[in-house]
């Protein structure tokens, strides 16, 4: 009995220690500019207006909402899916947002009026096509395709003005996570549960090559800047910097403690951020991949993050139904 009771007081001497620095570690770490809520399920899809001037965010609870990232005020409700909504992207031109819902369908809003605050946005269309949930969404850097990655393993590129499906690209051996077109629009990113990332030539649809390493599902995508390095996060809790013109993985990224569901970099290239189910947003320094620092605010899974066009905010959204807007630190 008496080593019973030295032991737990080892334990709870342990316990202790590790809160101490838990709560020293947090007092340093960086907080949130804002703390956007409204959502009532998990934000899966946050992306910022080419502008900078809006901040869009997806949810599980079938919404869209718009939130003006300097004071953290939501400006519009976006309703119409009847389902989760999963994915989300601004047009090149801010002038039209796509959202990918669960049942496979993807909405078009249009600025049909105002701007700022006083903007007003309509759903002006609904592509069809997918038999599984769309799970990302990206517009042609011209602005005149839309993609969409699917779980019945296709991806979807639609033409946005004439709202047609002009291709569907199949390969892969399980459903789509993610997509990403490169910064020139020449290739486009698949990732996938079944591990692999393929790139894709878009004028032809014909497959450029697969990109193998992570040991779990691949569940994000981010091109760099000059469309040199292609980052791709994964169940497996790490991010894989790859060469795009060889295919060849550059470099592993290690330090998150769970599944890796965002990367985006930001607009000058120099940093990465990721986002995952350990609850926090990770800075790495680009192109070395150097750890810089943890972003932790969240209370459950990251899902996805987004800087802003001019590097100075990141967004992130998770599963504790808030969206978070950081300054980036030394920005």
């Amino acid at each position: 009995m008496r080593e019973l009771k030295r032991e737990r007081r080892h334990l709870w001497a342990l316990v202790a220690i590790v809160l101490v620095w838990t709560a020293s570690a947090a007092a340093d770490a960086p907080s949130p500019e804002h703390v956007l809520g409204g959502h009532r399920g998990t934000v899966a899809a946050v992306a910022f207006s080419p502008d900078g001037a809006l901040l869009a965010s997806a949810s599980l609870d079938g919404t869209v909402r718009l939130w003006d990232p300097e004071d953290g005020v939501e400006i519009a409700l976006l309703l119409g899916h009847e389902h989760f909504v999963n994915a989300l992207d601004f047009s090149p031109d801010g002038t039209q947002l796509a959202s990918g819902a669960a049942d496979g369908e993807v909405r078009l809003w249009v600025l049909t009026a105002g701007e700022g605050e006083t903007a007003v946005w309509e759903s002006t269309a609904s592509l069809t096509g997918p038999a599984g949930a769309v799970t990302a969404v990206a517009f042609h850097p011209q602005g005149t395709s839309l993609a969409g990655a699917a779980d019945d393993a296709l991806l979807w590129l639609w033409d946005v003005d004439s709202q047609e499906v002009v291709a569907t690209l199949a390969g892969h051996g399980l459903g789509l996570t993610s997509v990403a077109f490169s910064p020139d629009g020449e290739l486009v990113a698949t990732g996938s549960a079944d591990m692999t990332v393929r790139l894709w030539n878009v004028a032809d649809g014909e497959a450029v090559r697969t990109l193998s390493g992570h040991m779990y599902a691949v569940q994000a995508l981010a091109f760099s800047p000059d469309g040199r390095l292609l980052a791709s996060g994964s169940a497996d809790h790490t991010v894989r910097l790859w060469d795009v013109d060889t295919g060849e993985e550059v470099a592993i990224l290690r330090g998150h403690e769970g599944w890796v569901e965002a990367v985006a970099f930001s607009p000058d290239g120099d940093l990465l951020a990721s986002g995952a189910g350990d609850d926090s947003v990770r800075l790495w320094r680009m192109p070395d991949g150097e750890p810089l620092t943890a972003l932790v605010g969240h209370r459950y899974s990251v899902r996805t993050v987004a800087f802003s066009p001019d590097g100075v905010w990141l967004a992130s959204g998770g599963g504790d139904t808030k969206a978070l807007v950081w300054r980036v630190p030394g920005r």
